[in-house]
């Protein structure tokens, strides 16, 4: 077993978390919970479940949410009621696992937790060290010794190519003299050169460390960005809105848009939003080095599939973490414009709540590809330029 060194410090905070789980998205059941609940002939409960058009096994039904996007299973006081009234057995698979967050390879479990929850957010970045992988035992493991793919699958080229992959990028990420702009764009280009041809294992590191070097010595000129950066957000703000989410982000971009986009003319916006970006946000970062690394490379380890395994789009996985850094970081700024600071408790809230709508998705969906497609670069040049 491999985890986040935080991984057992989790426990839920219940009523007093910022942004319950129970609250704004569905909530899947699988077919066991299900049938659980239709033998406990309780109308309270048989009433609030609704079976899916196509269900599978892990994804059977699902909750009944009620007008306020609000589980009907959840009391005034943010408590669950199946808890209160029988016991936690009785939780779906869905609601007694997460945030915790496990992937399998044969022998080997690898367990994180999901941002998208505030308290795990709290564990993951009020540390200030680096993103740090433990065993079983809860000793730290080196990335010269994290052994991902176990031995039954050390015959699969792809799986040890993606193992070495993400040993050399938790070696990259957490040395603290390497720039963010540095470790996304060595990410970027070695997921390209691994996807496009079957590459020998032994070559891997070579072409890694080849890759290392040339970005290490790459002069990364700032670009004026700043009205594509403005652009985006109000396509962004706008799509989400029309989108008609029910959730405390949709409550947060609607205060945002409305307190500039419709009151302040786009000229003063670019010029605030350029200020702010330079100033508060700026010195945000400056108090709170390299958060957004160990965002990256903690999302990478929960989704290291993505490096090891052949049937996944490792691009598209890439993109949608680097969507929701963009996401969060525009928020942040717009929010920024109408406070003096931001703290690391704002940083928190507005990445569990980006994460939660973007966190779980294979790829960007259509209304975000045309927001990054806005100019002539590649996708990941335009997604570059919105972040930094």
């Amino acid at each position: 077993m491999l985890k986040t060194s935080y991984f057992d410090k989790f426990e839920c905070i219940g009523s007093k978390c910022s942004n319950s789980c129970c609250i704004g998205w569905t909530i899947d059941l699988d077919m066991n919970t299900f049938v659980k609940y239709l033998e406990q002939k309780d109308s309270k409960i048989t009433n609030n479940l609704l079976k899916n058009s196509n269900p599978t096994f892990d994804k059977f039904a699902k909750i009944k949410l009620d007008k306020h996007g609000r589980c009907s299973f959840l009391c005034k006081d943010n408590l669950c009621n199946i808890q209160k009234k029988y016991s936690k057995s009785l939780l779906s698979q869905t609601c007694s696992s997460f945030p915790r967050h496990k992937v399998n390879f044969g022998s080997t479990e690898i367990s994180s937790g999901m941002i998208s929850c505030p308290e795990i957010s709290r564990l993951l970045f009020s540390d200030n060290n680096s993103l740090k992988i433990v065993n079983q035992e809860n000793k730290i493991q080196s990335p010269q010794n994290l052994n991902i793919i176990p031995d039954e699958y050390r015959d699969d080229n792809y799986a040890i190519n993606g193992e070495k992959i993400f040993k050399l990028l938790l070696q990259t990420y957490n040395d603290k003299s390497i720039s963010l702009e540095v470790c996304l764009s060595i990410t970027n280009q070695i997921i390209s050169e691994v996807e496009k041809a079957n590459v020998d294992s032994e070559k891997v590191e070579k072409i890694f460390h080849y890759i290392k070097d040339f970005f290490m010595n790459y002069n990364f000129e700032r670009m004026e960005n700043t009205f594509f950066q403005v652009n985006f957000a109000k396509g962004f703000f706008e799509s989400f809105l029309k989108s008609k989410m029910n959730g405390k982000l949709s409550h947060v971009i609607k205060k945002l848009y409305m307190s500039s986009f419709m009151n302040l003319s786009h000229e003063n916006i670019v010029k605030l939003f350029s200020e702010k970006r330079d100033t508060v946000f700026k010195q945000f970062l400056y108090n709170n080095k390299n958060i957004y690394k160990k965002f990256f490379i903690h999302e990478l380890f929960g989704k290291v599939s993505l490096l090891t395994n052949s049937n996944t789009n490792s691009k598209d996985a890439f993109y949608v973490i680097l969507f929701t850094a963009i996401v969060s970081r525009i928020i942040l700024i717009f929010g920024s414009m109408f406070k003096r600071n931001l703290s690391l408790n704002d940083f928190i809230e507005v990445i569990s709540l980006v994460s939660r709508y973007f966190g779980a998705k294979e790829k960007l969906g259509k209304a975000e590809q045309i927001l990054i497609k806005s100019n002539d670069d590649d996708d990941f040049t335009s997604l570059f330029c919105l972040l930094f």
